[in-house]
């Protein structure tokens, strides 16, 4: 039987799109994950790396595509390709300037849908 790994963060889109779950270790963001489609998005457009020490997650960002932004306490900042940046729940991603928004939120810490789990052979791939 294969073990489960529980989500520890969630990228949330504007509805109708679905939740990106995070996992402590490396998840990769971009176009056919989250509703996204949009051809100007790679398909490694973003590298979102989980750790958790102590029981305290933290969560860096690596623009992987030509541009991003994140939103940071309204404050907006522009990456471009292998820009990295610290990540806390309430930040914000965009994908493309104004465009395919995510914000981060702690798994387990909303009302909006519960964690996700995925068996960890899945969630590995």
């Amino acid at each position: 039987m294969a073990s489960l790994r529980t989500a520890v963060g969630i990228l949330r889109p504007a509805p109708p799109f679905p939740a990106i779950a995070l996992f402590v270790g490396s998840n990769v963001v971009g176009r056919g994950r989250g509703g996204v489609l949009d051809p100007r998005v790679s398909r490694e457009h973003a590298l979102i790396s989980v750790s958790e020490e102590e029981g305290e997650v933290s969560f860096s960002l690596t623009c992987l595509g030509a541009l991003m932004c994140v939103s940071k306490g309204g404050v907006v900042a522009r990456l471009a390709r292998d820009d990295a940046i610290p990540l806390a729940a309430g930040d914000s991603i965009s994908l493309l300037p104004k465009l395919h928004r995510f914000e981060l939120e702690l798994a387990g810490r909303s009302t909006a849908a519960p964690p996700a789990t995925v068996p960890a052979t899945e969630a590995a791939a």
